[in-house]
């Protein structure tokens, strides 16, 4: 498993401020492993779909409340220099 993960991803790292500075950048990109105690399926696949479906909706909310935040943000901006 170690050696997979060193391996080169592919990803190009292409202006330094694209990554997060406690990422450094493309190298301090790791994949998230997790034990699973779920059953496999008969192809051995034991992707859990309803957890990884709850937390994409998670995310995607968290992003829609973020956008609308920055957006609402940016609109009392421009009324300002009007």
């Amino acid at each position: 498993m170690a050696a997979a993960l060193d391996k080169n991803s592919g990803m190009k790292e292409t202006h330094p401020a694209h990554f997060p500075n406690h990422l450094k950048g493309v190298a301090g990109v790791r994949p998230e492993i997790v034990a699973s105690m779920d059953m496999p399926r008969l192809d051995g696949n034991n992707v859990n779909l309803d957890r990884e479906l709850t937390e994409n909706e998670l995310n995607t909310a968290a992003y829609e409340t973020l956008i609308a935040g920055g957006t609402k943000h940016l609109d009392l901006l421009f009324q300002a220099f009007k």
